[in-house]
C-alpha cells in the first residue's frame, strides 16, 4: 500500500506543478480575411480591444480595424498602397501603417481619420516603433534609420549603415537599435549615428531580437542547417549596458523567427521551427532554469504573431486561409519557490 501511496503522491505532484500542459490557450475571436488582396501584416492594440490587419499587393491595400469582442469593423478603408507592417501608439490613439512606398501612415483610430503621412525613406523599413510616450517614432530598414517628431512632422534623428539587414529592433526609448550582422549583433547610438557595440558571439545567423522592457536586456536568436531541411539554433540573453553575454539558454531549439519577453523578464516565448517544412512551434521558456513551460503546435508556420501584455497575458494569433484566430495565454502562476524572484541570471566573466 505504501509503494501505491508514493506513486499517486508523485502522480498527484506532476499534475499540479508548472510546466507543458498546465496552461491552455484560450481561443479570444476569430476574423474573416476574405479579400482578394493580400493579407499580410496586424496589429493588437494595448488595451487588446482592437485589432488592425494589413493587404495588399500590386492592386492597391486595404486597412482593418476590427472590435475584438463584437467582430465589427471600426475602420475599413481601400488605399493606393499595398499596407506592409502597423503599430498602435502606447494609448492606442493613433495607427501606424508603413506602406510599399516607403511612406508611414498615421491614422486616427476612434475617427477613422488619416491625420499624416511621413515621407523621406527611399527604401523598405521593418522596423516601425512608437516611443513609450507616443510623442515620436522609430523606423528602420535595411540601411536607414529615423526617429520622427510626430507633431511636427520631422526627423529628429536619421543615418545610413554601410552594411545591409533584414530585421532591425529598436529599444523602446529610441535611443539605440540592434541591428543583425550574420553571426553579430551591432548595436548603434540613434542620436549620434554611431556604432557603440557588436555582440560578436553567435553561432549560426542572428534571426530575431528582442528588448526587455526596461532596455537592460537583448535576447537574440540564431540558427544554422544542421543538415539539409533541419535547423539547429541558440537563444542568448545579453546585458545592452556592458556589451556582455549573460548567458545561453540550455535547451534544443531550430529556427526561432519571433520572439517576445514578459514584463517582467522571467519568461521568453518564441516560435521555433525545426524543419524546413514542418510545424511551427510556440514554447514559452523559463529564462532562469531554460524549462519549456508550455509547448503549443500549429500547423505549418500558421502562428503568426506573439505580444505580452503588462500583466503577463500573452496573447498569440494564428493565420489560416481566410481565418485570423486570435489566442491568448494567461500568466504563468507562480509556485512558492519561485514569488517575486528575479532572473537567475549571471554574467559570464
Amino acid at each position: 500500500m505504501k509503494g501505491y501511496k508514493l506513486v499517486w503522491a508523485l502522480a498527484l505532484v506532476l499534475v499540479m506543478a508548472p510546466g507543458v500542459g498546465a496552461q491552455k490557450l484560450k481561443r479570444v475571436a476569430v476574423f474573416e480575411h476574405t479579400s482578394e488582396l493580400r493579407f499580410n501584416c496586424l496589429a493588437l492594440s494595448p488595451n487588446s480591444n482592437l485589432v488592425a490587419l494589413g493587404a495588399g499587393d500590386s492592386r492597391g491595400g486595404l486597412l482593418r480595424v476590427v472590435e475584438v469582442a463584437t467582430g465589427k469593423e471600426t475602420i475599413k478603408q481601400s488605399l493606393p498602397r499595398a499596407i506592409q507592417i502597423l503599430a498602435f501608439s502606447p494609448d492606442g490613439r493613433l495607427l501606424a501603417c508603413g506602406n510599399e512606398r516607403y511612406q508611414i501612415q498615421l491614422w486616427e483610430v476612434a475617427k477613422g481619420k488619416l491625420l499624416k503621412t511621413l515621407k523621406g525613406h527611399t527604401e523598405w523599413f521593418s522596423a516601425l516603433t512608437f516611443s513609450s510616450d507616443g510623442k515620436t517614432l522609430g523606423t528602420a530598414g535595411s540601411k536607414e534609420i529615423k526617429v520622427w517628431d510626430l507633431s511636427r512632422e520631422k526627423e529628429i534623428a536619421s543615418f545610413k549603415r554601410s552594411v545591409w539587414c533584414a530585421s532591425p529592433v529598436f529599444r523602446k526609448d529610441l535611443k539605440v537599435v540592434a541591428s543583425p550582422n550574420f553571426q553579430e549583433i551591432d548595436l548603434w547610438d540613434v542620436i549620434r549615428g554611431k556604432e557603440k557595440a557588436i555582440l560578436s558571439e553567435h553561432r549560426g545567423e542572428v534571426s530575431t531580437m528582442v528588448f526587455s522592457a526596461d532596455g537592460k536586456m537583448l535576447v537574440a536568436t540564431s540558427s544554422w542547417q544542421r543538415r539539409a531541411g533541419r535547423f539547429q539554433g541558440q537563444i542568448k540573453i545579453w546585458d545592452v549596458a556592458r556589451g556582455r553575454e549573460r548567458t545561453t539558454l540550455k535547451g534544443r531549439f531550430g529556427h526561432v523567427w519571433q520572439a517576445a519577453l514578459s514584463p517582467d523578464n522571467n519568461t521568453l516565448a518564441v516560435l521555433n521551427l525545426e524543419e524546413l517544412l514542418g510545424n511551427v512551434e510556440l514554447l514559452v521558456l523559463d529564462l532562469a532554469t531554460s524549462q519549456v513551460l508550455f509547448k503549443h503546435t500549429g500547423k505549418e508556420r500558421s502562428l503568426h504573431s506573439l505580444e505580452y501584455r503588462p500583466d503577463g497575458t500573452l496573447f498569440v494569433f494564428e493565420v489560416l486561409d481566410t481565418k485570423i484566430i486570435l489566442w491568448k495565454l494567461p500568466p504563468f502562476v507562480k509556485t512558492s519557490g519561485s514569488a517575486d524572484r528575479k532572473p537567475r541570471i549571471k554574467h559570464r566573466e
